[in-house]
């Protein structure tokens, strides 16, 4: 059990909230109550102080903590605005180390997408499993809501992060942002990592669809001129056609027994090939 001490010292209101958890209101400036009162959300004038017993639900390692009226924004810098976390004494309120490996092939050879790989180790900061990972091409944006890698998680030391990226996803400023979390719910911070692009590849995977249980699509773009005259194939399926009217190269394979983690197409014309991974339908 923890007594918090709220004290406004601004000119106007706020209303601090607990996420997922009461508190007990015993006082208010400085008043013991004849009656104490259980909250989630505590109403806070200008001026004002209010003492609340605090005791986190088990297993609680961290207690959220934020305006209620959603005033969380700080102009652009993470991390930032009215909000923070109360961490539980003797637990992990630290998120792991995040650090990027590589990229396959190489960004510069501009073939799209590349394989990003990266690791995450919560050993020195509680030793925790990690449960999750992502990147991302703001690092302002809220945490879980980027774009999921995958790995074998459940260990505090995951080594095999990965994520296909498309080139075309990578902003101006060739800057990706990763980050991890861990079972106590901690995120890391956003790890920049620079994409060095080069020049377009001659052939570039634009889709895979895995549709109905059977069926799979595969649609690529080459730059072999004239157009349509490359011959792409895809390992294990077969010959792409060329849609002059679309102006791209598609292959529909059917009797896929299951969806496969990845497809390669491979140009005849320049010998280059680029593997995509195939998304859940």
């Amino acid at each position: 059990m923890t007594l918090l001490r709220f004290l406004n010292a601004s000119s106007i209101g706020f209303a601090p909230s607990f996420l997922g958890q009461y508190v007990t209101l015993i006082g208010e400036d400085g008043n013991l109550l004849p009656y104490p009162r259980g909250h989630h959300t505590l109403l806070l004038p200008a001026g004002k102080t209010l003492d609340v017993l605090l005791v986190p639900a088990a297993p609680a390692r961290n207690v959220p903590l934020i305006d209620r009226r959603v005033n969380v924004t700080n102009n652009g810098v993470y991390p930032g605005g009215l909000l923070t976390v109360l961490n539980v004494a003797g637990a992990d309120g630290t998120g792991p180390a995040t650090t990027f490996t590589s990229f396959a092939p190489p960004a510069t050879a501009g073939i799209s997408p590349v394989l990003l790989t990266a690791a995450a180790d919560d050993t020195g900061a509680g030793g925790s499993n990690i449960v999750a990972a992502e990147w991302t091409t703001d690092r302002t944006l809220r945490e879980g809501a980027g774009n999921p890698m995958t790995g074998t998680f459940g260990t505090p030391v995951v080594s095999d992060l990965t994520a296909y990226v498309p080139l075309s996803a990578v902003p101006a400023d060739n800057t990706l942002w990763i980050r991890s979390q861990d079972a106590e719910g901690n995120w890391s911070l956003p790890v920049p990592v620079v994409v060095a692009k080069g020049a377009t590849s001659p052939l570039v995977v634009t889709e895979t669809i895995f549709a109905g249980g059977q069926k799979l699509i595969v649609r690529a773009t080459s730059n072999v001129v004239p157009a349509g005259s490359d011959t792409l194939t895809v390992a294990g399926f077969g010959t792409m056609v060329y849609r002059s009217g679309l102006g791209i190269y598609e292959g529909e394979f059917w009797r896929v027994d299951a969806r496969p983690a990845t497809v390669t197409v491979t140009s005849t014309a320049t010998g280059s090939s680029v593997t995509a991974p195939v998304p859940f339908p």
